[in-house]
């Protein structure tokens, strides 16, 4: 399985994590910027440049804004449905970013 590093240490804003998740799986420009695109291209796929199998794995130095850290715990739950109609991806978060009960 592909392991796809994202490096969120300057991420401020949802915008911030959008470009951050969207470049890493390669997304088409014209990409919606909310739950329901993110959704539909993680999930039904066939969007991305990047495709299962794959493992985002997010860094970062210090704690993520707490907004921020509600999203990417929505983008683990996305991910752990996305498992459970066989998609082959997961994510970690490094503990560092300060986002409890991700994986």
């Amino acid at each position: 399985m592909r392991t796809i590093v994202i490096d969120a240490v300057d991420w401020l804003s949802e915008d911030d994590v959008f470009d951050g998740i969207l470049e890493a799986l390669g997304a088409p420009a014209w990409h919606g910027r909310n739950w329901d695109a993110l959704n539909d291209s993680i999930v039904a796929g066939g969007v991305n440049g990047v495709e299962p199998p794959y493992h985002l794995h997010l860094t970062g130095d210090w704690p993520l804004p707490e907004a921020l850290r509600e999203w990417l715990k929505g983008l683990a739950a996305l991910i752990a449905e996305a498992r459970m109609q066989d998609r082959e991806i997961s994510i970690t978060v490094a503990a560092t970013l300060g986002v409890p009960g991700a994986p």
